[in-house]
């Protein structure tokens, strides 16, 4: 019988889960930048740019070096992720604003299923991206 310590650690060597990892802490870095900056700053966009150029590169970083292990830097590759990564957040936009002109914008359930749906599809399109163009091996 495999140890659950044994299925925890295979678990967690999968590319998938480390990109999704990789995803929750970008998005966090992300998050905690443009928070951060709109406590002493008022300049929303500004605070937006900074915190997503933060995240993204957090993405990269921690995309290449651990989730797909590639651990080489060139900027052939930091040109297609950032190309990816601006076809996938348009993407994403798109499908979120298609969603909510089905469904619209009168129920809060819509607007949650809107951005997870967009953010699924972004997720997708970036995993496999990432895994079979920019970090393949």
């Amino acid at each position: 019988m495999i140890a659950k310590k044994d299925l925890i650690s295979k678990y967690l060597e999968s590319t998938a889960i480390k990109f999704i990892i990789v995803g929750c802490i970008s998005t966090s870095c992300d998050f905690i930048v443009y928070r951060s900056l709109l406590y002493f700053f008022s300049f929303i966009n500004v605070s937006k740019i900074i915190g997503l150029s933060i995240g993204i590169t957090v993405s990269y970083i921690l995309n290449n070096f651990w989730a797909f292990q590639v651990r080489k830097v060139s900027k052939h590759s930091i040109f297609s992720f950032l190309i990816l990564y601006i076809f996938s957040n348009g993407l994403n936009v798109l499908v979120n604003r298609v969603v909510l002109y089905f469904t619209g914008l009168d129920k809060n359930i819509y607007i949650i299923l809107a951005f997870c749906l967009a953010a699924f599809v972004a997720a997708t399109i970036n995993y496999f991206g990432l895994k079979y163009f920019i970090f393949k091996k």
